[in-house]
């Protein structure tokens, strides 16, 4: 059961991450700041690699390499 609602939190964060991205680089394509979207960015992409290793895992997986790089790369 907490799997489910993980998962479902998890894809959420990561929807808000997408939308709040592709408005921040709509407005670097025209040259305006979009501080919060960016903000909004940045902890909803954090929040999704964080939630990420919260899932059951054995071994190294792609998606661990992409969360640990992820999580190197943001800060």
């Amino acid at each position: 059961m907490w799997i489910k609602i993980l998962t479902a939190g998890h894809v959420a964060i990561s929807l808000v991450g997408i939308v709040t991205g592709l408005i921040a680089a709509w407005g670097m394509l025209r040259n305006q700041r979009m501080n919060r979207m960016t903000a909004w960015f940045l902890w909803t992409t954090v929040a999704t690699s964080v939630t990420g290793f919260m899932f059951p895992f054995n071994g190294f997986t792609p998606a661990v390499g992409t969360g640990i790089v992820s999580m190197i790369a943001l800060p």
